[in-house]
């Protein structure tokens, strides 16, 4: 038995495939730098491709003129992709953790104003993504500030001032949404998009252009961060999405393991849509691991045949609304699993 909201086992995320590449060749060249600098062109030109070949250079905005210098930040930035908490699969009801996953899980554990109509939920921006009835950022901006343009105080339960609301969106500059839980990150709930990329949506239609926007991070009490969104999200995509560790904890859980990536990528688009923090690898990737990768499509395929429909269906429509810029045959293949997907469910 899946208990949804309880808190997984958690594992590190660490290194894999090229991030692991890339590891050993910055322990190489800062040795080289102390102990034999004729290495470095060599290095330095293998650092460069396989930065480039994994789009790191987009992560750090480009590289610094003094080469060690973008190495050393190189090497922070990896540090912190290879400390991230990924979710060990998910939790089984009646099942304790032991070893490494009970201590992760213990570390997870230790660890008015505006609002929507009064008894009600909501943002409304993953109603009409989910539809798919909109065509701009501003449509979902403009439905973020009618649902969330009720005012709440001493002596007001939820009274509509849209234009009020409307007005302090277009004066706000910034943006932050702090976490404090290492159970979950912006990737894994709807919420975090309907309500920050909302947020962001909001601002970017009344004042006319993208607030600065921000994750704090505060999971370390200790070593509290802030990072811009953007970053963020490209965090997470190499600590957990692009991991085939995440991938493997999910395969234990059959039908519901694929259900979560199909959420994911659902969940990603939605960012995409209120605040376009999707740099156009990630889509790139997101389809080569999961539907280009013949033994990972085939397993989604055969314990989720409607996931699989549903991943190939959002990418396609990332597509098809310019956010994503796929390559020719990346999309025919897409569309090829597509209407394979959708024959499998009709069989089913």
């Amino acid at each position: 038995m899946l208990l949804d909201h309880l808190i997984p086992s958690l594992t590190r995320s660490w290194v894999y495939e090229e991030l692991a590449v890339l590891d050993e060749l910055i322990q190489n060249y800062e040795q080289a730098e102390q102990q034999d600098p004729a290495k470095l062109p060599y290095l330095e030109e293998r650092l460069w491709e396989l930065v480039q070949s994994q789009h790191l250079d987009e992560d750090l905005q480009g590289a610094e003129r003094d080469f060690p210098a973008f190495v050393k930040r190189l090497h922070v930035w990896l540090e912190e992709i290879k400390s991230s908490l990924i979710k060990d699969g998910l939790h089984v009801f009646g099942q304790v953790s032991e070893g490494e996953r009970f201590i992760h899980l213990m570390q997870a554990l230790w660890m008015r104003v505006f609002g929507c109509p009064p008894g009600t939920y909501g943002g409304g921006v993953d109603v009409l993504i989910n539809s798919r009835n909109w065509q701009s950022q501003e449509d979902l901006g403009n439905v973020y500030t009618r649902w969330s343009g009720y005012a709440y105080g001493r002596k007001l339960h939820g009274r509509q001032v849209t234009e009020v609301f409307a007005r302090r969106l277009a004066e706000a500059e910034a943006t932050i949404k702090n976490e404090s839980s290492q159970e979950i990150d912006m990737l894994e709930d709807d919420c975090y998009y309907i309500y920050h990329g909302g947020l962001i949506a909001g601002i970017t239609t009344h004042s006319g252009k993208a607030p600065r926007s921000y994750s704090g991070d505060a999971r370390d009490p200790e070593r509290p961060k802030v990072r811009d969104i953007r970053e963020e999200t490209a965090r997470i995509m190499r600590a957990r999405i692009f991991n085939p560790k995440w991938f493997a904890g999910l395969q234990q859980h059959g039908y519901k393991g694929a259900q979560e990536i199909a959420a994911m990528v659902d969940i990603a688009f939605g960012w995409d849509a209120t605040a376009q923090v999707l740099q156009n690898w990630m889509y790139d990737q997101m389809a080569a691991f999961y539907l280009f990768n013949e033994e990972r499509r085939e397993w989604i395929r055969e314990v989720n045949p409607w996931a699989l429909h549903q991943i190939s269906e959002r990418l396609l429509e990332a597509a098809q609304r310019g956010m994503w810029e796929a390559e020719p045959e990346a999309l025919q293949a897409l569309r090829s699993i597509y209407l394979e997907s959708e024959g499998d469910m009709e069989g089913a």
